[in-house]
């Protein structure tokens, strides 16, 4: 009952302050990215298991769409800058479990930088740290991936830690499920008229 209330009161505050618009301000993702649980009505289009939407971060969006979103989890900029996909799912349309082992593998994307973070999926905060330790990395950008000449590149995402450079921790001791989000920033004009048909990068099941 005390989470209940505590959810219809954050509610309330969320669409007191959203209602008036954020473009400044932070707002967020729904509780589970998968196609067969579309719970915000900003991200309702999905492609190869990532959720799309042109609604976050612009005028556009409702209150209750601010409200919903501002109960889950961090996105940040204005729709004209910036373009978000996310995902709980590998590319099989399992949740994310720190069980198990993940390849995310992607290609050049047309915009000026881009980002992967990875996200607590029930909480939506980044993934706490390994024994008791301050929080690991918990992203990478365009600037920092290694890319080969035709821009691909790869990232690992597993609980049990890894020798891959590019290793993003997921829980410890298989406790948890979480989340990828995809931001473009500043896409180009022609990647904008194909959304969300992009190559989308491939988030595979390596092991369990």
């Amino acid at each position: 009952m005390a989470g209940s209330k505590h959810w219809i009161f954050a509610a309330m505050g969320a669409l007191a302050g959203l209602a008036v618009g954020t473009s400044a301000g932070v707002i967020h993702t729904s509780r589970t990215i998968a196609p067969d649980r579309p719970n915000a009505d900003a991200f309702l289009a999905f492609h190869r298991n990532w959720a799309f939407s042109q609604t976050v971060g612009s005028s556009s969006m409702t209150p209750l769409e601010r409200a919903r979103l501002a109960l889950a989890g961090p996105l940040g900029l204005q729709a004209s800058e910036t373009v978000y996909f996310a995902t709980s799912v590998d590319s099989e349309g399992e949740r994310i479990s720190s069980r198990c082992r993940y390849r995310l593998r992607g290609t050049a994307l047309d915009t000026r930088w881009w980002s992967i973070t990875v996200y607590d999926d029930t909480t939506k905060d980044f993934i706490p740290g390994h024994d008791g330790k301050p929080m690991g990395k918990v992203g990478w950008n365009s600037t920092q991936v290694p890319q080969d000449e035709e821009g691909n590149w790869e990232i690992w995402l597993s609980g049990a830690p890894s020798a891959e450079p590019t290793w993003l921790p997921l829980h410890e001791h298989d406790e948890g499920y979480a989340e990828v989000l995809l931001r473009l920033y500043n896409p180009s004009d022609g990647l904008r008229a194909q959304l969300p048909q992009i190559n989308l990068p491939r988030l595979d099941r390596i092991s369990c």
